[in-house]
């Protein structure tokens, strides 16, 4: 079986002036059978490249239209291999009338997003807090579609609905990293409804956002050792504060996601190990426990299915605020940000900021701080070089700043 593509040369003139474009055809050779079909694309022969059978880099929309080739044959060849691994004798018919391109789409634009929260939320397990973000993108998007007089459909989609749609938000007083977050939650549900076959436009893939923004201070935001030892070693009243402060440690000291540390079970943590399956990333991690670890852990051995006592993501961060509170937490954190061109200056204190995902940010910050080498911290927590290379530096600018104190002597 093999796929090509060709461009039908039946309709070239040389002396055309200006030269026409050719259309674009798929052909597919199988079991001594072939059939071809056009794929709605069409092309100068100048851009042509015979040997590839795509587009020479030169093209206009060289990108898009060779990305569309290449998901058409990889859909004739996932057709054609599923029917063989069904037995079902393959004709020409059955066949064209399996594939999806050529057809309009099936769902529109809101159904669409609909099934894509509903597949991916069961299949990926998600968090209820990203059910929420979907849901909330969507009533953007009907009350944007509906003030704007913007009809949303998939062949709609293009940088001048970007611009539009950010400018809306703009308008609604959103922030420029709200916004991009936003389009990032689109992007995502616009590249599964493209490799599903439900999408055929892909012009959303140019659009970048040009809106100023800064780092996130947030992304770099997490507990020296002395703070964590405030938090560890706090004496708390309550018991259901107690177990959120537990269980926050305990991420401190292993480097678990709360999406991990809620799935956490007895029979994950084997030899003085913890041995799992991160659910973010379908990698297997090993984490040695260390004594602090080890007597969180022996607190709730008592616990019948699940290591420690974990509640929802939103309620955990609701309460580490009070708990930072008690903690005395009180660094001033400035975040600055942007709406439009206008600077916005926000300042909290550190135990407001906190959040369940500092405890794996405090890990693997203090983790490098005592030295422990960027590789094998790639292990423990499953990151790449890029991601752990981001603490070392900050770390770096730490203990330079350390070594500041000398000179106050």
């Amino acid at each position: 079986m093999k796929v090509n593509f060709y461009l039908d040369r039946r309709q070239f003139n040389q002396d055309d002036n200006p030269p026409k474009k050719l259309p674009i055809y798929l052909y597919f050779s199988f079991e001594g059978k072939r059939f071809k079909i056009y794929t709605g694309e069409q092309t100068f022969l100048k851009d042509w490249m015979p040997d590839k059978r795509r587009l020479k880099p030169t093209a206009r929309g060289v990108v898009q239209i060779n990305a569309l080739l290449d998901s058409m044959e990889q859909e004739v060849l996932q057709v054609y291999r599923e029917l063989r691994i069904m037995r079902i004798p393959v004709t020409i018919e059955l066949l064209k009338s399996k594939l999806l391109f050529g057809k309009p789409p099936r769902h529109d634009f809101f159904s669409a997003l609909d099934e894509f929260v509903q597949t991916q939320s069961r299949e990926r397990d998600w968090e209820k807090t990203t059910v929420e973000k979907f849901q909330w993108l969507k009533n953007d998007l009907t009350k944007f579609s509906r003030t704007k007089s913007v009809h949303i459909e998939f062949e709609s989609i293009d940088i001048p609905f970007f611009e539009k749609l950010s400018e809306y938000y703009l308008e609604a007083g959103r922030l420029n990293s709200t916004i991009q977050k936003k389009i990032e939650l689109l992007k995502w549900f616009l590249n599964w409804s493209f490799k599903r076959g439900i999408n055929r436009n892909i012009k959303y893939k140019s659009y970048q956002a040009k809106k100023k923004q800064v780092k996130n201070i947030l992304n770099r935001l997490f507990l020296s050792w002395d703070e964590l030892m405030r938090v560890y070693n706090l004496k708390i009243a309550g018991e259901s504060l107690g177990r959120i402060r537990d269980v926050f440690c305990f991420g401190c000291f292993s480097g678990l996601r709360w999406s991990d540390l809620k799935r956490l079970r007895h029979s994950d943590i084997r030899e003085g190990k913890i041995v799992l399956t991160m659910q973010k990333e379908p990698e297997m991690i090993s984490v040695p426990l260390n004594e602090f670890a080890q007597a969180i852990l022996k607190k709730y051995e008592d616990l019948t299915e699940f290591a420690l006592p974990v509640i929802s993501n939103q309620q955990m961060n609701h309460k580490l605020r009070e708990l930072g509170a008690l903690a005395e937490l009180d660094e001033v954190i400035t975040l600055v940000k942007f709406q439009g061109n206008t600077r916005i200056e926000i300042r909290k204190t550190k135990a407001d900021l906190l959040t369940c995902h500092v405890a794996r940010r405090t890990f693997i910050s203090n983790g490098l701080y005592l030295g422990i080498p960027i590789q094998v911290m790639m292990k423990y927590t499953g990151q790449t070089f890029e991601t752990i290379k981001g603490y070392y530096d900050v770390m770096e600018e730490q203990k330079v700043e350390e070594m500041k104190k000398f000179n106050l002597n």
